[in-house]
């Protein structure tokens, strides 16, 4: 019998795999699973297949009914994808091979998606077992065809362009160019779907700017120099070059420390922003603002960001190590597998904030506010100081088990 599961879900790149582990407990088991025909895009209302190859070396001395566990990032877009497997049996040392089949509802608007895959198994008794790593794949979602109604008037069709209200073929227009070329949802739209700044399409003869309120707009390019003046936009004309150029140049700031440049330049162009391969080890950054950032796997070990803005942030495996983290606003961030061993997150307002599979041994989390946080058992709590804590999502007797300090 197959198992249909719906899943949580983002935004990231295509076709690679991070690995991340998970701390020391009981009932683990330790392995590998690599993915074989893995595919870089997946289209909507199509089949798509791949196959997992699986092996675990210590643990139970065989597991029974392992199912693949998977998380799905960004959360909304669960509803919409859907992953079949079928549960197995696997002996230790042995080599297991899981077919994958996955679709997409048509109704998705996010262009990406990031899937943390994980195992549990039962052993011998009916002891469960959990795998002690998990591993992450991003796949782009094809782009698909907007459907339209027809115009019915002649202005909708031509002179109506910005509402994208109807499909115009079949009127004429005195300029031919004001018809559609193409049908494309708003900019707007498309932005709030998922998609970068860099990758919002504009109909035909028009160009995309961000407004002063940081969302994005399509209009004429002859238009630009008197929106600007008006107040209605800061930017020049964006092509993907320039958004690329800046984002480098957004990344040497951050690496440098350049704190003050590197939050007007943000404002300036983008409201989310993705930076890669970030090393900003023992950087400081007082009064950065990063909210709505993507750092994966960013270096900031014994950087300082005391008192910053870290709200709906993504460092999913960044290395916080030993980082100075006092008094800073997480809202919402996404941590899973940040190594935060030692890390000072005293008065921090860690509400929602997710830490799956996060080292937390030796941190400093005195007087941090945990209200509706997720610490799962994959979360290493040795040594972490908890003294104080408001709204610990956990009971007091499972923190001590799992070996924090606390009062």
């Amino acid at each position: 019998m197959k198992y249909l599961i719906i899943f949580l879900v983002l935004n990231g790149f295509a076709g690679f795999i991070i690995p991340q582990a998970f701390s020391a407990s009981e009932n683990l088991f330790t392995g590998t699973a690599t993915f074989e025909r893995l595919p870089t895009t997946i289209s909507p209302n199509s089949t798509t297949q791949f196959e997992i190859k699986f092996q675990y070396t210590e643990g139970a001395y065989s597991l029974s009914n392992v199912t693949t566990i998977v998380d799905i990032t960004p959360y909304d877009a669960a509803s919409f994808v859907h992953f079949d497997a079928e549960p197995f049996h696997v002996d230790q040392n042995s080599i297991a091979r899981i077919p994958v089949t996955i679709t997409v509802d048509p109704d998705i608007e996010y262009k990406k998606i990031f899937l943390n895959i994980s195992y549990a198994g039962m052993g011998l008794y009916d002891v469960p077992f959990k795998s002690s790593w998990s591993d992450s794949i991003i796949f782009d979602i094809s782009p698909k065809e907007k459907s339209l109604p027809f115009c019915t008037s002649d202005r909708t069709a031509c002179f109506d362009q910005d509402g994208y209200k109807c499909d115009p073929r079949g009127w004429e227009c005195e300029n031919p160019i004001d018809i559609f070329s193409k049908v494309i949802i708003s900019p707007l739209k498309q932005f709030k779907g998922g998609t970068r700044i860099d990758k919002i399409q504009c109909s035909e003869s028009l160009q995309m700017i961000l407004k002063t309120s940081g969302t994005p707009a399509c209009v004429k390019p002859e238009s630009i120099e008197k929106l600007r003046e008006r107040g209605w936009t800061n930017s020049k004309i964006i092509s993907d070059e320039l958004v690329r150029e800046k984002i480098l140049e957004l990344t040497e700031l951050l690496e440098n420390g350049q704190v003050t440049e590197f939050n007007e330049l943000r404002t300036e162009i983008v409201t989310f922003l993705l930076l890669e391969r970030v090393d900003a080890v023992g950087v400081n950054l007082d009064g950065i603002n990063l909210e709505n950032t993507a750092l994966p796997g960013a270096d900031l070990r014994n950087a300082t960001l005391k008192n910053t803005n870290i709200r709906k942030a993504d460092l999913s495996n960044a290395n916080l190590q030993n980082a100075d983290l006092e008094g800073a606003d997480l809202y919402h961030a996404k941590l899973w597998g940040v190594n935060l061993q030692g890390a000072n997150l005293q008065n921090a307002n860690l509400k929602e904030v997710s830490l799956r599979s996060a080292d937390l041994s030796n941190a400093n989390l005195q007087n941090a506010d945990l209200e509706g946080a997720d610490i799962p058992i994959t979360v290493n709590l040795s040594n972490t100081d908890l003294r104080n804590v408001k709204n610990l999502p956990i009971s007091v007797e499972d923190a001590k088990e799992r070996g924090a300090i606390i009062d």
